[in-house]
């Protein structure tokens, strides 16, 4: 039973990372952001494809800040479950965009 909430689970994420992507290349932005933060925030919170799906999004939006907030929310999460491969893979990413985003090396 609980592998097939797991695989549903899997299956709600996915088909709402393809719904954000399509509003967003029907330039429907708020739209778009809407879903990720409904499926961050509502859906499955913590969830790591999701949360590196929003940041990605953030990203190609130029909006530094909230691809901040986001990072340090999920470094949060990943530390509270001490996950210690979502915090490796968060950091390696974090360090990526300070350094090509935000040219803070």
């Amino acid at each position: 039973m609980l592998q097939k909430d797991q695989s549903r689970l899997a299956d709600l994420i996915q088909l709402s990372l393809v719904n954000a992507i399509f509003e967003e290349e029907q330039s429907q932005v708020q739209k778009s952001r809407k879903i990720y933060e409904t499926l961050n925030s509502e859906i499955a919170p913590g969830n790591l494809k999701s949360t590196l799906a929003y940041v990605a999004f953030e990203m190609r939006m130029s909006n530094n800040e909230r691809v901040k907030d986001l990072f340090f929310k999920a470094f949060e999460r990943s530390i509270q479950k001490q996950d210690s491969r979502a915090v490796t893979l968060l950091s390696m990413k974090y360090a990526r965009f300070l350094a090509f985003k935000c040219n803070d090396v």
